[in-house]
C-alpha cells in the first residue's frame, strides 16, 4: 500500500539512505496496525477482501517460512492459482474475484492466527520510529479500504516520539483521498523546498484530549 511504503520509507530513510537530503514526506491513508487493517478486510470491509489476499502471498512470497499453501483449502487454493496465472487478472479483476470472500472460506486455519505469521506481520507495523523529516499525512473519512483511525493513530505515535506531523482528513472514500490530498501535499512539499516554516503540527494531539468533533 503506498502510503504504507511512503511512512516505512520515512521512519528508516536516516540510516537507510542518509546520504539524501529528504525535505518532507507525503503519506496517505498509511495503515499502521496491520492486524486492525485484516480484521476489517476479514469483516465489514471485506467487499475489498482482495487486498488482505494480496498483502498475504506477498508476505507468503517474500518469506518463505510462512508456506500460505499449507492453509487453504479447495476453494482457496483455486483463487489464489486464478489470481497468479489465470490471464486477464489485473487489480479490477482480483476486486471482484475476491469481494465478499474471508479468511474462512479460502482456509483450513487462519495463517494469521499463527506465530511465524504474526512475527512478520509486526516488522510491518509503522509508527515506532519517528521520522527526521516533516511529514504531512492524510486520509478520507470515509475510506472504505483503509480504516480511517489507521492514519490518526500513527500521527498520534509518530507526534508522541517527537516528529513533526501535519495532519488533514477529508470528506471523502479510499478512491477520493487520492486526489483529495494531492494540492495540499503538493504545496507542503514545495513549501519544504522553498525552507518556508512549518505550519502548525501534530494540532489535537493527543486524540484522548480532542473534541468528539474534530479530526
Amino acid at each position: 500500500q503506498g502510503g504504507q511504503a511512503t511512512a516505512a520509507a520515512a521512519e528508516i530513510e536516516s540510516t537507510y539512505a542518509p546520504e539524501l537530503d529528504i525535505k518532507g514526506v507525503v503519506a496517505g491513508a498509511a495503515p499502521s496496525e496491520l492486524n486492525a487493517v485484516s480484521a476489517h478486510l476479514d469483516g465489514d470491509g471485506n467487499q475489498y477482501f482482495t487486498f488482505l489476499a494480496f498483502a498475504a502471498l506477498g508476505l507468503d512470497t517474500a518469506y518463505d517460512e510462512l508456506d500460505l499453501a499449507s492453509y487453504l483449502n479447495a476453494e482457496g487454493q483455486a483463487l489464489f492459482s486464478q489470481a497468479t496465472s489465470g490471464e486477464g487478472v489485473c487489480l479490477g479483476d482480483g476486486l471482484a474475484l475476491g469481494a465478499g470472500k474471508s479468511i474462512a472460506d479460502l482456509t483450513t486455519s487462519s495463517p494469521l492466527e499463527t506465530p511465524a505469521w504474526q512475527a512478520r506481520i509486526a516488522e510491518q507495523e509503522i509508527g515506532t520510529v519517528a521520522p527526521d523529516v516533516p511529514v504531512f499525512a492524510y486520509h478520507g473519512s470515509n475510506d472504505q479500504v483503509i480504516p480511517f483511525e489507521q492514519t490518526s493513530a500513527l500521527r498520534d505515535s509518530w507526534c508522541g516520539l517527537g516528529a513533526d506531523v501535519v495532519y488533514e482528513s477529508y470528506p471523502v472514500d479510499h478512491l477520493g483521498g487520492i486526489t483529495a490530498g494531492t494540492a495540499d501535499g503538493a504545496a507542503f512539499l514545495q513549501a519544504r523546498f522553498a525552507g518556508q516554516a512549518l505550519p502548525a503540527t501534530c494540532t489535537g494531539w493527543p486524540r484522548s484530549a480532542r473534541p468528539a468533533s474534530t479530526s
